[in-house]
């Protein structure tokens, strides 16, 4: 939305926002992907392949399926320049120019990431790592297996894995009453 013409700079940042929130990668991970890392299958079952950055010094080599959102989004690129960055502008900037322009991306969509403060954490309530919070919160609602998550996201103890967990709240299962009310009355 900064962006004067709302051109490329816009489009990475909508693909590097889908690499974190479909597949739960970090910022440094979601802007250095390159089209060799993704196999997209010649029987339409794609996999992104990457070392995270974080644990680079782990030699761990993280392979997922693709989301088919995400698979959907990059396949315009699929016959493309296997060391093409897909998102080479943000890739290009300094890692604390890039938070701050995370956040001006947020302000300029309507999206205040100073408004609800964790009463814990000392930083803002939405950064770009809130899309790996929202990808393993979402995985976990889902009622994937904890071991099945923490592949998943790429986590190898559970207590990294454990950072990322958050406790459902009574507002979470309000959403869920008009489903269980859909069960017939157990008669008398």
């Amino acid at each position: 939305r900064t962006d004067p013409v709302n051109g490329p700079l816009a489009l990475e940042w909508n693909t590097a926002s889908k690499f974190a929130a479909l597949e739960g990668m970090r910022l440094g991970d979601a802007i250095n992907q390159i089209r060799a890392n993704i196999d997209f299958g010649a029987d339409g079952n794609a996999f992104v392949t990457w070392m995270p950055e974080k644990t680079a010094h782990l030699q761990r080599i993280v392979i997922l399926p693709l989301h088919s959102s995400l698979c959907k989004h990059l396949l315009p690129l699929g016959a493309a320049d296997p060391q093409l960055l897909f998102t080479p502008m943000l890739a290009a900037i300094k890692r604390p120019d890039l938070c701050n322009r995370f956040k001006r991306e947020l302000l300029a969509t309507g999206i205040d990431p100073e408004e609800s403060k964790l009463s814990v954490r000392s930083f803002a309530a939405l950064t770009f790592h809130s899309f790996k919070h929202y990808y393993v919160d979402s995985l976990d609602k889902a009622l994937v297996p904890r071991e099945r998550r923490k592949l998943l996201a790429a986590h190898s103890s559970d207590e990294a894995h454990a950072k990322y967990e958050h406790p459902w709240t009574r507002k979470d299962a309000e959403v869920l009453r008009a489903d269980i009310e859909k069960l017939p009355p157990l008669a008398a």
